[in-house]
């Protein structure tokens, strides 16, 4: 049972697998996004490093009246907030499912708690800047039959650089790549897209209802572009949200 049931709740599913260091970072900018109501989970891939015991430990001390924890409790963010992060818990995994299955698991995970209305997909090297999950929701729901929703990526090291904005799949070879041009559209949301870079995806429940989970056996490439083709022939469409 949960303490904190909220129907505007958007699960976040971040993926680890050897890489604690990123993931805290990922986790750290977070916690610091408030507005839309957001739960966490991290999935460990069964890392074989140290990830479980310094991700504990890291979220401990990010949630210093948070009460002790090892996974299914999570961490309660103090305060009971109803906007930001509302609770944060760690997934550890018995076997390394790949990108595709730890997002599975995540999302089964939370729907056997709650009723996220959406999930953001996120890798774990990734920043989130402020407003980044407003913008996708919101981009989400000014689109009707909107599938998946991606964001515009930026460098790591060069955050003014542009990463990727959108995937264009080359149907006549079987490849994707990454188109780094913003869109001379007018507004926030690029509809001209074959699929959003999986690095952060957002997907709302009734998405997954209608498409179905992840194929796993992608593993870790690819299933961004599985997910949204097979969303475009339930009548979605995959749109990023621009600002």
């Amino acid at each position: 049972a949960d303490s904190l049931p909220d129907a505007r709740a958007i699960c976040a599913i971040v993926v680890n697998w050897n890489g604690w260091r990123d993931t805290l970072v990922c986790l750290v900018s977070l916690t610091a996004l408030g507005g839309t109501p957001l739960r966490v989970i991290v999935c460990d891939n069964a890392s074989g490093d140290a990830s479980l015991a310094e991700l504990r430990r890291g979220l401990v001390e990010r949630f210093p009246d948070g009460r002790p924890w090892a996974g299914e409790p999570g961490v309660e963010a103090p305060g009971e907030p109803r906007q930001g992060v509302l609770s944060v818990h760690l997934l550890p995994l018995a076997d390394n499912l790949g990108y595709a299955g730890a997002l599975n698991a995540g999302i089964r995970w939370a729907r056997e708690r709650w009723s996220p209305r959406g999930f953001w997909l996120l890798n774990n090297d990734v920043h989130a800047e402020p407003g980044a999950l407003d913008a996708l929701v919101a981009a989400h729901a000014s689109v009707p039959r909107a599938g998946i929703c991606g964001s515009v990526l930026l460098d790591w090291d060069e955050p003014g650089r542009i990463q990727a904005v959108a995937g264009v799949y080359r149907r006549w070879l079987g490849v994707g790549w990454h188109d780094r041009q913003v869109p001379p559209v007018a507004g926030d949301v690029s509809l001209d897209v074959d699929y959003p870079v999986g690095a952060s995806m957002y997907v709302s429940a009734g998405y997954l209802d209608d498409v179905g989970p992840m194929d796993p056996g992608y593993f870790q490439y690819c299933e961004e572009m599985d997910c949204a083709e097979r969303g475009r022939r339930e009548g979605h469409q995959a749109v990023v949200a621009l600002r």
